[in-house]
């Protein structure tokens, strides 16, 4: 708005086309004068905070992104042996079921009959 008023301001004084080449002249010395101090600026400790901070920021992500990674391997591995499994019973439902059921359960009568037997 300082622009508009200073053009409007000249404008009456020396004209249009002056008023513009002397506000145009203006912005380009703050702008000098702006580029100039911060050249001459240096950046803080916040800067070296703020790169630490980012670079936790990466390194968490990383880890989060790996821990995925090895969630859906996991997972995926598990898919496969469950597609094995039921492949395997459709293919040989007694060999299945005396696998998966019927060993288990006589190891569990046998874990029992010894855990009875050695109580006094």
């Amino acid at each position: 708005m300082t622009n508009v008023a200073g053009f409007y301001a000249l404008e009456a004084l020396i004209g249009a086309i002056w008023a513009a080449a002397i506000i145009a002249v203006a912005d380009f010395l703050i702008a000098a004068f702006v580029l100039l101090a911060a050249s001459k600026s240096q950046p803080g400790s916040e800067i070296d905070f703020a790169f630490d901070v980012r670079k936790l920021a990466v390194e968490s992500v990383q880890a989060d992104a790996r821990d995925l990674k090895l969630t859906i391997d996991a997972l995926g591995e598990e898919m496969k042996n469950v597609r094995a499994t039921i492949a395997g019973f459709v293919q040989n439902p007694l060999d299945a079921a005396a696998q998966k059921l019927l060993i288990p359960a006589a190891l569990s009568i046998l874990r029992g009959l010894r855990s009875k037997k050695v109580q006094p």
